[in-house]
């Protein structure tokens, strides 16, 4: 996925909406910062193939990588891309998929949907 982002940015592409959903960046809490530097650097492998106004819908399902990390994450990889972002929709998981608050990793699943500017 890094490769055909890098291809289509080389190409001048530009899409309206960008949806990122990769597979878990990490099972272990020894490599979240791997997959914390994987998730930036997905970001920022996206970011210019959206124009101004265009729309980023990510997701991360590592379960090592809490909501608030990963909103930090994308709002770090926008700056870096000298991009700002307005977050117009946060979710998480379904009720099929319960959190425990005594759990924190049960807040696994995480979707961001923004508006690029």
């Amino acid at each position: 996925m890094f490769k055909r982002l890098s291809q289509f940015s080389e190409a001048g592409r530009k899409f309206d909406l960008v949806v990122l959903d990769p597979p878990s960046f990490t099972r272990s809490r020894k490599n979240v910062q791997s997959a914390k530097k994987g998730y930036r650097t997905l970001h920022l492998a996206a970011f210019p193939l959206i124009p101004e106004g265009g729309m980023l819908m990510t997701a991360s399902c590592s379960h090592h990588i809490l909501p608030e990390v990963f909103q930090e994450i994308v709002d770090d990889a926008a700056r870096r891309a000298g991009r700002r972002l307005q977050l117009l929709e946060w979710r998480g998981a379904a009720p099929d998929h319960p959190v425990l608050p005594a759990v924190p990793e049960t807040r696994y699943l995480k979707l961001g949907l923004y508006r690029v500017l």
